[in-house]
């Protein structure tokens, strides 16, 4: 009898120590992937930095390289929201638009999407943008909602970022501007549960995840049936890549891949599949690539719209800004979760304006401009336990993870060689 109790708790502690093996194993293979995300966002942000930002500090829309055309509000926005959700330093994007009074008050007056670009870049960069060279943006982006709740815009994207925006600056959303949008989604058919672009395209993925987020952030519940039904949507028409083009039907977008990502994410959906998609697109040079049907070429937009989807969270960021990430070791703040509006919940990115600049690459993807909202789901971590950390203490913690799991299986497998009798 106690032999076979005996016998049974053996039995018992090597399938423990075996479970142990397999969730340490899993946890190196998790911190490994968060340092490829982390090494990726390092590279595209580097890529950003030094090819494209201008002398005073500032950016071109749609920029050709550094200095190759003079720096302006919408350019500068749109790099301040990438790199300030990865928590690059953006004192001096922030210093430009501060130099720049008249065009930054000029911007935010154009539409509800160009103001809210301003406005969700800003706090994302933890600046106040209700005091803001010398203007209350906060109090502009509300003013350009009409009584019928659009925000000075006719199409889903542009209308999402204002919503977004205003999210993000602590304000409360009118019912009116959420019913205008929603009363641009698809109902019926192949396409229900989608948005379009605005411009002719129908079940747009772009427009589909800009809405998706600005409703969370609005303090839509995940479950409800409008997000719901943009979920399946997008879920049915990705590739099989795991990513989505403009429309279904287009080829594989790194763009819209990126912001179906953050919408999977703030519906807290699983994103695996479409970061690796994402990551494909990433060049040797940092750089994610575009590809009008001639090959992939570095792009900046895209890079743009690639850096805030590669924190596995949803938009807006909320006072993200940190301080300057040097080393691999500061990987996690690249995939630290941002800090949500109280109505936010996970989920990109960067951000064009229809109005405000030239549409987002025409020519084959007229992206519309980006945006983000509430973060949710967290890109999983697993903290080795203090024994651990200390025999890893100078080598790889990839390498220290599967050296710790060989150990317990080698300790599992002489329990098991002594408990079978041939340890005798």
């Amino acid at each position: 009898m106690g032999k076979g109790v005996y016998s049974l708790a053996g039995s018992a502690g090597i399938r423990l120590l075996l479970l142990l093996v397999v969730l340490l194993v899993a946890g190196g293979i998790a911190q490994a992937q968060d340092a490829g995300t982390g090494e990726a966002i390092d590279a595209a942000a580097e890529w950003l930095v030094t090819t494209h930002q201008n002398d005073d500090g500032g950016f071109t829309a749609f920029s050709s390289g550094a200095n190759a055309a003079p720096s302006d509000v919408a350019g500068t926005a749109d790099a301040l929201l990438a790199l300030a959700a990865v928590g690059r330093p953006v004192d001096e994007l922030l210093a430009f638009l501060e130099s720049q009074p008249e065009a930054v008050a000029e911007t935010a007056a154009q539409t509800g999407g160009s103001a809210g670009k301003l406005v969700l870049a800003l706090v994302t960069a933890g600046a106040d943008p209700a005091d803001f060279a010398g203007a209350d943006l906060v109090a502009t982006l509300s003013e350009h909602f009409a009584d019928d709740g659009s925000a000075g815009v006719t199409d889903p994207y542009n209308q999402a970022l204002a919503i977004l925006a205003l999210a993000a600056a602590g304000e409360e959303v009118p019912q009116e501007a959420i019913d205008f949008l929603l009363s641009l989604q698809a109902a019926d058919g192949e396409l229900a549960g989608s948005w379009d672009d605005g411009f002719g395209t129908a079940g747009n993925p772009d427009a589909t995840a800009m809405a998706i987020m600005a409703l969370r952030a609005a303090g839509f519940a995940a479950d409800e049936e409008a997000l719901q039904a943009a979920g399946d949507f997008l879920e049915q028409n990705r590739l099989e890549s795991g990513g989505w083009g403009y429309a279904p039907g287009f080829p594989e977008s790194a763009n819209s891949t990126a912001l179906g990502l953050q919408a999977l994410s703030a519906l807290g959906r699983d994103f695996e599949a479409a970061m690796d998609a994402l990551l494909a697109w990433q060049q040797p040079s940092g750089a994610f690539a575009a590809d009008f049907g001639d090959g992939p070429f570095d792009d900046f937009f895209t890079t743009l719209q690639a850096l805030p989807a590669l924190t596995g969270q949803p938009y807006p960021f909320v006072g993200t800004a940190a301080e300057p990430v040097e080393e691999a070791e500061q990987e996690a703040t690249a995939t630290a979760e941002p800090e949500a509006t109280e109505t936010s919940e996970p989920t990109e990115t960067p951000l064009p304006e229809p109005s405000a600049t030239p549409e987002p690459e025409p020519t084959a993807t007229p992206e519309p401009e980006p945006t983000a909202t509430p973060a949710a789901t967290e890109v999983a971590t697993t903290t080795p336990p203090p024994a651990a950390e200390d025999a890893a203490e100078g080598m790889s913690p990839v390498v220290a993870w599967v050296l710790l799991a060989l150990a317990l299986l080698g300790a599992a497998a002489v329990v098991f060689w002594v408990r079978s009798g041939r340890g005798q």
